[in-house]
């Protein structure tokens, strides 16, 4: 029978509890120690910002722009000298998660490319992001704090290679050629990049954000951000198809944290549907990380995965020595 048939099968009987699994992450804590914080929507930072400026006059930060319906979101500090594809493989993260680990790594490079063609400077962003994605949407849209909330993004994005725009009363510039986003000024210290796939502006998702209260997995980011060692915190809900399980994962949480200076401390949580966490520990256990490089593959029999109930619990401990690098990062 094709491998295709056999997915689909297997699918139809998760798909049938797609309705119950999508608010997962509203309504779902992944542990006590995560009991959400009250929060006060609509808290807003005023910035002075030049007269004239797109960058108007108050800021959310880029918690406050962030989908209160969204079924997967990450918080990331950026360090470009990490290889987060190659730590989403050690981990054993579903694709679904691994493509929001590195969802602001991809923004970055398309749009250094698009950048370096305009002869603007690259020096924008502060390393705060946020990449989430959302009910009924294969995309993926990030969020982007800028290092100056002052700067006037018209001043970058002159040149002949983008095009200036209104979306929904936001200033919003599109760069000509094979670009996958619009970048979108939400306020002086946010950036958007939406998908040009996405029907309408696409702001919607963010003006939720704005205009209703923070959903748990927004509270969440935000308690696990303000500890500074943490680099990343993720949490996807699903049905996720994992490569390397013979089930779906229902949830997933992973989160990744400065150990020993340049060390990283790395732990994930993969809630399953269907098999039991005993054997899903034994698989991921026994990957064998055909494509992956020697070193690689030398992490990821390092890695420690255990059953707890229906949860595969997983987690490494890389000295700086151990950790995987970008290719292009020149320490």
């Amino acid at each position: 029978m094709p491998p295709f048939l056999i997915l689909t099968r297997r699918h139809i009987r998760a798909t049938t509890a797609a309705l119950v699994l999508l608010p997962l992450l509203h309504s779902c804590k992944p542990g006590p120690e995560r009991e959400p914080e009250e929060e006060k929507p609509g808290a807003e930072t005023v910035v002075r910002t030049p007269p004239g400026s797109d960058a108007g006059t108050a800021s959310r930060g880029v918690f406050g722009w962030l989908d209160p319906d969204a079924v997967g979101a990450i918080f990331g500090r950026r360090d470009a000298s990490l290889d987060l594809a190659a730590l989403a493989t050690i981990y054993g993260l579903p694709p679904r998660a691994a493509d929001l680990l590195t969802a602001d790594e991809a923004v970055g490079s398309a749009l250094a490319t698009a950048l370096d063609q305009s002869g603007a400077g690259t020096n924008l962003w502060a390393d705060q992001w946020i990449a989430f994605s959302s009910p009924m949407s294969t995309a993926i849209h990030v969020l982007r704090a800028l290092a100056d909330p002052r700067h006037d993004l018209s001043t970058t994005f002159t040149t002949p290679e983008y095009v200036r725009s209104e979306v929904e009363g936001f200033p919003a510039f599109s760069p000509r050629g094979a670009f996958p986003w619009k970048i979108v000024r939400l306020d002086p210290q946010v950036v958007a990049f939406v998908r040009r796939s996405e029907m309408g502006g696409g702001l919607r998702r963010f003006t939720a954000g704005r205009d209703l209260p923070a959903s748990p997995v927004g509270q969440w980011l935000r308690r696990d951000a303000k500890d500074p060692d943490v680099l990343h915190t993720l949490y996807a809900a699903g049905p996720m198809l994992h490569l390397d399980l013979s089930g779906d994962v229902a949830q997933a949480h992973f989160m990744l944290r400065r150990w020993q200076t340049r060390g990283l401390d790395g732990s994930v949580r993969l809630d399953i549907i269907g098999g039991d966490a005993t054997t899903g520990a034994r698989e991921l256990t026994e990957r064998s990380g055909a494509f992956e490089s020697e070193r690689v593959r030398a992490l990821m029999r390092k890695a420690a995965f255990s059953p707890e109930a229906a949860r595969i619990v997983g987690r490494l401990q890389l000295s700086a020595r151990d950790v995987p690098r970008a290719p292009r990062y020149d320490p």
